[in-house]
């Protein structure tokens, strides 16, 4: 699985690739990315689907002692993501 590193941590993400638009599927509490896994499998041949796990309870890698992990940290978090 990709993953990029922003200033909270390590995030995974699934990325389909393609040139069509791109569609940004965020996940709530204690979930991961596979909540979209359906969605994105109708969606993949006229999109790009790109699906973070967002450190909200269900993510694999620990984000940094530091890291804002409140609601605006969580908003600052996708921002830099989607940079």
């Amino acid at each position: 699985m990709p993953e990029v590193e922003l200033s909270a941590g390590t995030i995974e993400y699934e990325d389909t690739g393609g040139s069509g638009p791109v569609v940004v599927l965020l996940h709530g509490l204690l979930m991961d990315g596979s909540l979209w896994r359906h969605v994105v499998a109708d969606l993949r041949s006229d999109y790009r689907c790109v699906v973070p796990t967002l450190p909200l309870g269900a993510h694999r890698r620990p984000m940094r002692p530091e890291a804002d992990l409140s609601m605006r940290g969580q908003v600052r978090l996708v921002a830099e993501f989607l940079e």
